[in-house]
């Protein structure tokens, strides 16, 4: 009786056992997949000493990614970040700073700039690099001042600073107006670490007036000021990979295959359980 009870407990217990083990695998093979949520949002999304824009102010500066841009976007590629303003008069320079998730996206630094990173791999806080950028002030241009003087766009920290303005007597001292309408004032790059969703921000810009405050006094002694332009600002949210290394797709295959194996053995168990059972001992 003993061997048969044996033969009979030989069946659960292997399947338990293979179905604790494809629990274990699919346990530990989601929790690879799934990278730690960050709960930090993107530095630097406090206002700026400017009042805050009423409901009737329809200049924008906004962020936006190129529509071919292919999301998720996959670890280690790059993204191009458009910076839009939108409804503008008379516009005579600006500057702005992007707020990102050093944890998620890192500015391209280009060829010859390194920028300082910590041991957990962000950039380092006071510390600098010049960040890829193109079109730099190229909606400054479309008007009828053409020359134009712009810095390097720069990134320090959790943050990435552009600036650009026009040349040129302003209109008080019968120079030419700024631009206006809409258009593109710089694309930065940032490269992605995968890890889920993340929202970059305008985390403070300024547009200044093609103008000066009154009295329009150029001398070396003059205290100049500049007019700013009102205007309200909007992020953008991008998808990145997860950094999780197999698919869902390649997932529901492995579980599928343990289940499958699983069944076999087990079936091919029974099968040899029964017909030893059919032929009896001999």
């Amino acid at each position: 009786m003993k061997p048969r009870v044996l033969r009979r407990a030989c069946l659960p217990i292997g399947l338990g056992a293979l179905a604790i083990v494809a629990v274990f695998a699919l346990a530990s093979i989601v929790g690879a997949q799934t990278p730690g949520e960050t709960e930090s949002a993107p530095t630097g999304q406090e206002p700026t000493s400017e009042p805050t824009p009423g409901p009737d102010v329809t200049t924008l500066v906004r962020l936006a990614v190129p529509e071919t841009l292919e999301q998720p976007v996959s670890s280690g590629d790059e993204i191009q970040v458009q910076v839009f303003v939108d409804d503008v008069e008379h516009l005579a320079g600006f500057d702005f700073t992007i707020g990102f998730e050093p944890e998620l996206l890192e500015p391209v630094i280009v060829a010859g700039e390194q920028l300082p990173t910590s041991e957990a791999g962000t950039p380092v806080s006071g510390e600098e690099g010049v960040v890829k950028t193109t079109n730099l002030g190229q909606f400054l241009t479309s008007g009828e001042r053409q020359d134009i003087l712009c810095s390097d766009a720069r990134a320090q920290g959790s943050r990435a600073l552009v600036t650009c303005s026009l040349l040129g007597a302003p209109v008080c001292a019968g120079g030419p107006p700024g631009v206006s309408g809409s258009g593109l004032l710089a694309s930065v790059y940032f490269e992605s670490k995968g890890g889920g969703v993340t929202t970059l921000e305008v985390a403070d810009s300024h547009l200044v007036l093609d103008d000066i405050a009154p009295p329009c006094d150029l001398s070396e002694e003059a205290d100049i000021q500049v007019i700013p332009i009102p205007h309200r600002t909007s992020g953008v949210s991008i998808e990145l990979a997860k950094d999780s290394g197999l698919s869902t797709v390649m997932l529901v295959a492995i579980v599928g295959l343990v289940v499958v194996v699983a069944v076999v053995i087990g079936g091919a168990g029974y099968l040899v359980y029964r017909r030893r059972q059919s032929t009896g001992p001999a």
